[in-house]
């Protein structure tokens, strides 16, 4: 509230004086007398609304050809393939993730490494195009893990050149793996760090199978908890891309740190499992 003060005794004695023909004495800060009146005045206030959380935005899962995208087409769930290790419950749901998105087609690879397999079946000069793991994905692990509906969608996926080793044709597929270059630009982080998509852990019969990868016990012998990487790496392992390392006897792989080696494993290795990459078609773009 706000006061407004009169000073009316001076005032009023002066002219008092003034009007008698006197002279107006002088009144000294001591002797002066100033009643002191007040007005009050209302002063306006504004009440502030607390402010409200906004309600948040839950985007519905689409259905598509047998496979549910999530709502922020992040991820995927599509197919079934045995990763308990125990084929007397059947088949477990495969989890993809969508690491390309073209609007109409999605680029989904496994979120888990589910099998161990060699690259090749033989030490030899070997490529993405004469592998038995190109065959073994496109016959075998086709026809295990999807039903009819299920392959309506799944594309033909045409291997560029400079994918594989030179002087290897272009072939297409309905599962393939990623090359070098596919994983740096779709996935490509540092290695240990919080998040990184090149970590995948590993089922159970990938485990049984013998793929490599890292325990509590080896984050810590090998040296990945002193270098403060991120303890998110343990149950990672190791998984092929289809690109030729440094000869055409060696293929180059994801190790469990998530770490690309371009040097490569032997094609026969029995260290690396599989991640396998499919592009689906659907429909009605991004709305």
């Amino acid at each position: 509230m706000k006061k407004f003060v009169f000073y009316t005794g001076a005032i009023m004695l002066a002219a008092g004086l003034v009007a008698c023909g006197k002279k107006t004495p002088e009144v000294s800060a001591e002797d002066e007398i100033i009643p002191e009146v007040s007005i009050e005045t209302s002063a306006q206030t504004t009440v502030s609304e607390e402010a409200t959380e906004p309600e948040p935005i839950i985007l519905e899962a689409t259905h598509v050809g047998g496979f549910t995208i999530s709502g922020d087409r992040l991820t995927a769930r599509g197919g079934a393939y045995d990763q308990d290790g125990n084929t007397d419950n059947g088949a477990e749901p495969i989890d993809w993730i969508v690491i390309a998105d073209s609007g109409d087609r999605l680029l989904l690879l496994s979120e888990k490494v589910l099998d161990k397999k060699e690259f090749n079946d033989k030490y030899t000069d070997t490529s993405w195009e004469t592998s038995t793991l190109r065959k073994w994905l496109n016959e075998d692990f086709f026809n295990a893990a999807f039903n009819d509906e299920e392959k309506t969608i799944i594309l033909d996926y045409t291997t560029v050149p400079g994918d594989v080793s030179a002087g290897t044709a272009d072939v297409s597929d309905k599962v393939f793996l990623l090359s070098c270059d596919e994983a740096e630009a779709y996935i490509g982080a540092e290695e240990g760090t919080p998040g990184n998509k090149l970590c995948a852990k590993v089922t159970t019969r990938a485990i049984n199978s013998g793929v490599w990868y890292i325990t509590d016990e080896y984050y810590d012998i090998f040296g990945f908890k002193d270098k403060g990487f991120s303890d998110e790496m343990i149950g990672c392992g190791n998984w092929w891309l289809r690109t030729n390392g440094k000869d055409a006897t060696r293929i180059m792989d994801v190790g469990a740190s998530g770490i690309i080696r371009t040097t490569g494993h032997e094609a026969a290795s029995h260290q690396d499992g599989i991640r396998p990459a499919i592009y689906i078609q659907i429909s009605g773009g991004n709305n």
